[in-house]
């Protein structure tokens, strides 16, 4: 191959194979490079349970966005715009927790899962998200989440029938921001893990973590949810959001409606949670024993500003 290596000649010798046998297709784009880097980066499902901590942008005054679509997206998709955006939520999610960013959702129906009840969409700590858009704004303040809804469902399997709906739709995370959605069909009936019966729209600590009131980990999310709509999940505990060990997340103008459980027909917070709620209603939410639209448990001291409650119910 070559000349003299040796001796330290490294050039070609006569009928070496590499003239002429170098790649000859299309270098990636600048575009493709930065997706391929990114996907080293990814969020891994199968690693060990952890708390994430919130990152903290260096010098970046704009937040990178990721753009999401129902359905089968551009295949090539990065994300980067509506015209290549992502057809994975998660993927979104996952992106902008590892480059900054912030992730616009466009109205349509999106499942965690397509028959996986243990599956949910788990938020990103200090990433926000947004429902809300056509698919054609360039500007937030441009979306209707009025107009364009955007639904989170965990509806995965037969439709209709609840048994084998996700058990929580969401996951929460430190820091992260909900904002624009309507989350249903959540149905924790419980199963092989303890979470497993509790918060069927949101599940707001991390699973397999027991926080202890001296312990210095904290189990629970501060997640900020906004503008949200949580309806029809069902759990065992807090229909619609199961918050614990002393976390502190924030809910605003958001509505809860015909939320069921058997303890917290809306909302359970357990174990110390400071939650604020501002500007929320509360409706026809149903506990087969205790707190028809919220329940507080275990030393738990809400912070109730402007909300509304009607037509709620417990035994």
């Amino acid at each position: 191959m070559f000349r003299d290596a040796a001796g330290g000649d490294f050039s070609l010798a006569a009928g070496s194979p590499c003239p002429d046998a170098g790649y000859t297709g299309k270098a990636p784009t600048k575009t493709e490079i930065d997706k391929w880097k990114a996907s080293f980066y990814r969020f891994n499902p199968n690693k060990n349970p952890r708390k994430e901590t919130v990152k903290q942008a260096k010098g970046k005054k704009t937040k990178r966005v990721y753009y999401v679509v129902p359905g089968p997206a551009n295949p090539r998709g990065y994300g980067n715009s509506w015209a290549n955006a992502l057809g994975s939520l998660q993927d979104a999610m996952d992106l902008a927790y590892e480059n900054n960013g912030e992730v616009w959702v466009a109205a349509g129906i999106y499942k965690p899962s397509s028959n996986d009840r243990t599956v949910s969409f788990r938020l990103r700590a200090g990433v926000a998200v947004y429902g809300g858009f056509s698919g054609k704004e360039t500007a937030r303040n441009q979306r209707n989440i009025d107009v364009n809804r955007t639904v989170l469902s965990g509806d995965i399997g037969q439709n209709g029938v609840a048994s084998d709906n996700s058990f929580h739709v969401l996951t929460g995370a430190d820091g992260a921001v909900l904002d624009g959605f309507t989350v249903r069909g959540g149905y924790a009936n419980g199963g092989s893990e303890p979470s497993q019966n509790k918060g069927g729209g949101l599940l707001n600590y991390l699973p397999g973590m027991s926080g202890r009131p001296r312990s210095r980990t904290v189990a629970g999310f501060s997640t900020t949810v906004v503008n949200c709509t949580f309806r029809a999940n069902y759990a065992v505990s807090g229909g619609a959001v199961y918050s614990y060990d002393r976390c502190k997340p924030v809910f605003r103008n958001c509505r809860f409606f015909d939320n069921r459980a058997r303890f917290g027909g809306a909302v359970m917070d357990r174990v110390g949670v400071r939650a604020t709620y501002e500007k929320c209603s509360f409706e026809l939410n149903r506990a087969q024993y205790r707190g028809g639209a919220l329940m507080f448990d275990y030393g738990s001291r809400p912070a109730i500003t402007g909300c509304s409650f009607e037509s709620n119910s417990s035994k």
